[in-house]
């Protein structure tokens, strides 16, 4: 298992959400697998050194809408559509949504990414370090693309 994501939500009381995934395969994560993160966690306080304070814990899986941030979030997304913001404009797009269509070597990925109702779809290829944000779309009648 990984840790794709951690955030601190202040409120009444400070919370950690941290958000695993495996390292490969698209089995989901179950809730074994977060009580095995939980419990690695309360064995390796010092790894959350950057949390001062109480806290609470909240350990689970990213959902549906999976955030993509490295290559190999990026190879398993091949053929599925997803949602992305750029850091700067690539062919006059900054966001959009389309079909990831390949992850090239050089850390670059291919999106054909829909327009405007009546234009035909367009392909564009971006750096993985030009990424602001992505994440795959879920769509209820037929799940994720």
């Amino acid at each position: 298992m990984r840790v794709i994501e951690a955030r601190v939500l202040m409120g009444k009381d400070k919370t950690l959400q941290v958000f695993i995934d495996r390292k490969e395969g698209n089995e989901p994560i179950s809730t074994s697998d977060c009580k095995t993160a939980n419990d690695w966690f309360d064995l390796n306080p010092d790894s959350l050194e950057w949390v001062t304070g109480a806290y609470n814990l909240e350990i689970s899986s990213p959902g549906i809408e999976k955030p993509l941030r490295l290559e190999e979030d990026w190879k398993s997304a091949v053929g599925k559509e997803v949602s992305f913001l750029l850091e700067s404009p690539v062919m006059e797009h900054r966001k959009g949504q389309g079909v990831v269509e390949s992850v090239g070597p050089n850390k670059t990925v291919s999106i054909k990414i829909t327009g405007k109702k009546g234009s035909e779809p367009i392909q564009i290829e971006f750096a993985l370090d030009n990424l602001s944000k992505a994440n795959l779309v879920y769509n209820p009648s037929i799940g994720v693309k």
